[in-house]
């Protein structure tokens, strides 16, 4: 399809610019130049366009998801059993990059996970270590990440790793722990976070 054949007149001013510039790179833009899909839309397909990949038969998935299939796409990577499992464009870049990385994430994948919990569990794959003790869909990716920081700290995570705590109350009782203070002073869930770290800065002190 050619500029002629095209009524820009149905489109938009960030429409048309995806037209001229997959017009430019000698693109088939008949496959995106349709007034109903959005500019966003249309950029991903003419990228994927770029990159040798037609995505037009995935146009009835948002925006996000489809930016996601391209770069696993370009990346060799197929999306397509994970989109199916309903994980949204967030936890897709998460599980992208890891297989990106060759780091097997599949076995810890929970579709419940946020994006950056499933990036936690990658995180500690990528350094060797057991994720198992995080990997659970009862902690925040703030308490994943303070636990698998105690365990490549090599740390008592038991002392902290109820998740009643919240994130803050982790990462003070770890870092007495880190600095080899007695935390059975202070790591009752009676104290906020703000008194755990005033108990911890005074058992500093005395050392």
């Amino acid at each position: 399809m050619n500029k002629e054949n095209i009524n820009l007149d149905n489109f938009d001013c960030f429409q048309k610019e995806e037209i001229r510039k997959g017009l430019e790179n000698n693109l088939d833009v008949s496959v995106y130049a349709k007034p109903e899909l959005p500019y966003n839309m249309m950029y991903q397909l003419r990228r994927g366009l770029e990159d040798g990949y037609d995505l037009s038969p995935y146009i009835t998935y948002n925006v996000g998801i489809l930016h996601q299939m391209r770069k696993a796409m370009k990346s060799g990577i197929s999306l397509i059993p994970y989109i199916n499992e309903g994980y949204d464009s967030d936890q897709l870049e998460a599980i992208r990059c890891a297989l990106e990385k060759n780091i097997d994430i599949t076995p810890y994948l929970n579709v419940s996970y946020h994006g950056a919990c499933i990036n936690e569990i990658a995180i500690g794959l990528k350094h060797h270590i057991d994720v198992s003790p995080y990997a659970k869909t009862c902690y925040t990716w703030r308490k994943m990440k303070e636990i698998r920081l105690g365990i490549e700290q090599r740390l008592d995570i038991s002392k902290y790793m109820n998740p009643l705590y919240s994130y803050w109350q982790m990462h003070e009782i770890r870092l007495g722990l880190l600095n080899g203070l007695d935390v059975n002073d202070y790591k009752s869930l009676m104290y906020t976070a703000k008194e755990m770290r005033n108990r911890r800065l005074q058992l500093k002190r005395k050392q």
